[in-house]
């Protein structure tokens, strides 16, 4: 009876750990060490494009190709190593030939025999990388307009103390930014 017990509650446990990996939107695989796939879940074979029979024992090098292998399999050596939960951003192109940016977490698990398995999770934030990208791009440019305009340009906080100068506004004053960071807009306002 405890016997049948237990198997039913193992058997539970299965099915809503299985229910759960074929519903969420994450990409989820379990690798050896030797990092051969042994277990994906659906949004995975969704991403790369293939059916279950074809991923189980490939490497990351058979699925993403030589350039990230490289970057993946040093992450597991690493994760291997220490013990310790790894998280990068991994570039990647996928099937559809479209360079996608990954969210990773690759973690240590047990395996039956004893042995270390690799977890990894992955969400695609290749939308809010473009976005991130776009930002530093338009500061670069802000910064460059403000740096280099024919004109005097400084920046002022709440309380009219300069916190930024570009360089027409130093040779205007004769003053290096060191010289104008800091102190108050007023004292570069004649009384007349």
């Amino acid at each position: 009876v405890f016997a049948r017990k237990a198997w039913a509650h193992a058997r539970q446990a299965e099915l809503r750990f299985e229910a759960f990996m074929a519903n969420t939107p994450a990409v989820a695989l379990v690798k050896d060490e030797s990092g051969r796939v042994i277990y994906v879940n659906d949004a995975m074979l969704r991403f790369c494009g293939r059916q279950m029979t074809e991923v189980l024992g490939m490497t990351d090098r058979e699925l993403w190709g030589p350039a990230s292998w490289d970057a993946v399999r040093e992450r597991d050596r690493e994760m291997l190593r220490t013990g310790e939960p790894v998280q990068y951003i991994l570039p990647l192109t996928g099937p559809d030939d479209i360079m996608r940016h990954l969210l990773v977490l690759q973690f240590p698990l047990a395996g039956e025999a004893g042995q270390t398995l690799i977890g990894v999770t992955a969400v695609d934030i290749t939308e809010q990388q473009a976005a991130t990208d776009q930002v530093a791009r338009s500061e670069e440019r802000y910064r460059l307009l403000f740096e280099e305009a024919p004109v005097a340009i400084h920046e002022i906080d709440q309380n009219g103390i300069l916190t930024r100068v570009n360089r027409a506004r130093c040779a205007l004053s004769g003053s290096s930014r060191e010289e104008l960071i800091g102190r108050h807009s007023a004292e570069f306002i004649s009384p007349e």
